[in-house]
């Protein structure tokens, strides 16, 4: 086995984080939460609103991946 074959063997693959978060947290109570507190109005041009978890995750992604690049 060649040091590349190693190396390309022992990466992550991409999207294993996001499957890694999604089995490893309950999100319904979190859900909840959210939902309880997060007021969904209408935009402007009548465009849905974004649900509350999205926007979490989204935040919860956007902060993991700024850790990591602090860390390199």
């Amino acid at each position: 086995m060649s040091f590349s074959a190693y190396d390309v063997e022992r990466r992550p693959r991409k999207g294993s984080f996001y499957a890694q978060v999604d089995t490893i947290i309950d999100w319904k109570p979190i859900s909840a939460i959210i939902d309880k507190h997060y007021q969904k109005g209408i935009s402007a041009s009548g465009e849905k609103p974004y649900d509350g978890l999205l926007l979490f995750k989204i935040l919860l992604i956007i902060g993991c991946q700024g850790r990591r690049a602090c860390k390199r």
